[in-house]
């Protein structure tokens, strides 16, 4: 018969030198149901958030605040990377953070889902809705994150000596007007995000030389009426999910000509501003 590709072992059964074991049903509640996955002939590889033990778990008031929140969070999606979930709980540390996702969430190592946190007892191969959570991978080059980074910063400097406010009154002006008059509003939502920040982010997730975006994240309008009316497969594939190798290049594409849009605007609008302070 085949096994489960993770296991409890009983706790009249010795584990290994120094780590103590338990049955599954003595473990807490939010435990107790795990991924209905079972070994094939490619099982699923991730690893377990918490290791079987007898020691009595830390607890502190700041421990619970993190445990509330991030249980909220889950109760509302069930598959989060730890980058999207930063950018909701920024007010916890990410110490805390991870402490309570080892307790509450298992994370793949490879396959579609990899690096991200999934409840326990949800398993996003058997449900066709967990193809919206499955991250894209986005690379850019040194030359071009450093490009990036220092047209953020010359954009900081032009427009937005106090950052939150000045984006909140850009904001303010409506959706039919352009960022500060001249951005168009495809770009609008995703530059006026990105300068609340004190460094260059993209869709809440930190500008880095090998991102990863969970489809559902990347809050672009067109991608995600793509997502909406684009067929799926009907059967979950191990690498690449519910989607097709060809729409998750096409998705990957679209997402970083976006990027390059914001950031060509944004230069735009940086290059008038200083050809402006020059003449004055």
């Amino acid at each position: 018969a085949p096994l489960a590709d993770f296991q409890f072992l009983s706790r009249h059964r010795k584990g290994l030198p120094g780590e103590g074991t338990q049955e599954l049903s003595s473990l807490p509640a939010t435990l107790e149901v795990v991924p209905t996955s079972f070994a094939s002939d490619r099982p699923q590889v991730y690893s377990i958030g918490v290791k079987p033990t007898t020691r009595q778990q830390p607890t502190s008031p700041e421990r619970e605040e993190a445990r509330k929140l991030i249980e909220f969070l889950f109760e509302h999606r069930s598959i989060w990377t730890k980058w999207s979930l930063r950018k909701h709980l920024q007010q916890v540390s990410k110490y805390q953070i991870d402490a309570v996702l080892r307790e509450a969430t298992f994370t793949y190592v490879q396959g579609p889902w990899v690096f991200c946190q999934v409840k326990f007892g949800y398993d996003p191969k058997a449900d066709a809705i967990g193809r919206f959570f499955q991250p894209v991978r986005m690379r850019l080059s040194v030359e071009r994150l450093k490009a990036y980074k220092s047209i953020f910063k010359r954009m900081k400097e032009a427009f937005c000596e106090s950052p939150r406010e000045e984006a909140e009154a850009v904001e303010s002006k409506g959706a039919e007007e352009d960022l500060m008059g001249r951005v168009r509003t495809q770009f609008k939502a995703t530059i006026v995000e990105m300068l609340r920040g004190a460094k260059p982010t993209y869709m809440g997730v930190d500008l880095t030389s090998n991102m990863l975006l969970p489809l559902i994240d990347v809050s672009e309008r067109e991608l995600q009426n793509r997502l909406l009316n684009a067929y799926w497969n009907d059967a979950c594939d191990d690498q690449y999910g519910w989607w097709t190798p060809l729409q998750i290049k096409d998705f990957t594409a679209h997402i970083s000509s976006h990027l390059e849009g914001c950031f060509s605007k944004m230069n735009t609008l940086v290059e008038e501003a200083e050809r402006s302070a020059t003449s004055e």
